[in-house]
C-alpha cells in the first residue's frame, strides 16, 4: 500500500448532476428506502482518468497489483456507500459515494474477497451513523487518499531454513 499521487479532484464531481443524486438519496434514506448510487465517474472521462492516475497509473490502492482496466473498472469506496458489514443498521456512507477522498480504485480480489463492505473502527463509539462529518471516526484502516500508509508499515526478511524470507507487519492507523 502507497499514499496516493495528489490530483486535484475532477470538476465532475461538483456538478449539479451530482449533489441531485445525493439529494435524492437523502429523500430516500429519509424515507426509509435503500438510495440509488450510480456509478457516475463512469460517465465522464476526466473523472475517470484522474482515478487512474492518482492511483500509480491503475495499481490496487490495496495490494499495488496492476489492474486490467478492461475487466476491473469498480470504484472502491473507503467508507463503504450503501451498508456496513457487520454494523446493525448502518445505511452506509451515501453521503461520501462521490466524495474524492473516499474513492478507491482496487483490483477485484481485494475489493470482493478482502475489504468487501467493511469499515472497521478502532472504537466503534465514534462511528457515524447517519449523514455528518466522520473526522472524528478513527478508522483501523488506513485510507491512502489521506495518509502516508508506509509509517504503519515495517518490513523484515528472515532466514528460514536457508531460506531468506521477506515480510510485512502493518499496524494500525493511529
Amino acid at each position: 500500500m502507497i499514499k496516493l499521487k495528489v490530483i486535484d479532484k475532477p470538476a465532475f464531481l461538483d456538478t449539479a448532476h451530482i449533489h441531485s443524486v445525493i439529494d435524492q438519496a437523502r429523500k430516500d434514506v429519509a424515507a426509509g428506502v435503500k438510495p440509488s448510487l450510480p456509478s457516475l465517474w463512469a460517465e465522464d472521462e476526466d473523472t475517470r482518468k484522474a482515478l487512474h492516475e492518482r492511483h500509480h497509473n491503475g495499481k490496487c490502492c490495496y495490494c499495488e497489483r496492476k489492474r486490467d482496466i478492461k475487466l476491473e473498472r469498480d470504484v472502491e469506496h473507503y467508507r463503504p456507500k450503501k451498508k456496513v458489514e457487520g454494523v446493525a443498521n448502518h445505511k452506509g456512507y451515501w453521503w461520501l459515494a462521490y466524495d474524492w477522498e473516499n474513492l478507491l480504485i482496487a483490483c477485484k480480489t481485494c475489493n470482493t474477497s478482502y475489504k468487501k463492505n467493511e469499515f472497521p473502527l478502532l472504537d466503534n463509539s465514534t462511528r457515524v451513523t447517519n449523514e455528518g462529518d466522520v473526522s472524528n471516526e478513527q478508522a483501523a484502516l488506513i485510507n491512502p487518499a489521506i495518509e502516508d500508509p508506509e509509517p504503519h508499515i515495517s518490513y523484515f526478511y528472515e532466514n528460514i531454513g536457508g531460506a531468506w524470507m521477506a515480510g510485512i507487519v502493518a499496524s494500525p492507523a493511529d
